[in-house]
């Protein structure tokens, strides 16, 4: 997902994050990327352990699905 902290990221991510045939594998954030989402986003802290990515990232790895939240 890139722009997981931004107002769309969090509300897809409040979703994807409950559903039970869905992994979020990668989350990115153009300012906060090395640190964890939980600590930017505190509300994913007992959900969630991703590390925030650098965007670039999201067009290196395969995935079958990209949202884009910007």
């Amino acid at each position: 997902m890139v722009g997981a902290t931004g107002y769309t990221g969090r509300a897809l991510l409040r979703i994807l994050l409950r559903h039970p045939r869905v992994s979020v594998s990668m989350v990115t954030s153009s300012r906060e990327a090395g640190r964890k989402l939980s600590e930017v986003v505190p509300e994913f802290e007992s959900v969630s352990d991703l590390i925030l990515s650098p965007q670039s990232e999201a067009l290196k790895r395969r995935q079958d699905v990209l949202f884009l939240c910007l």
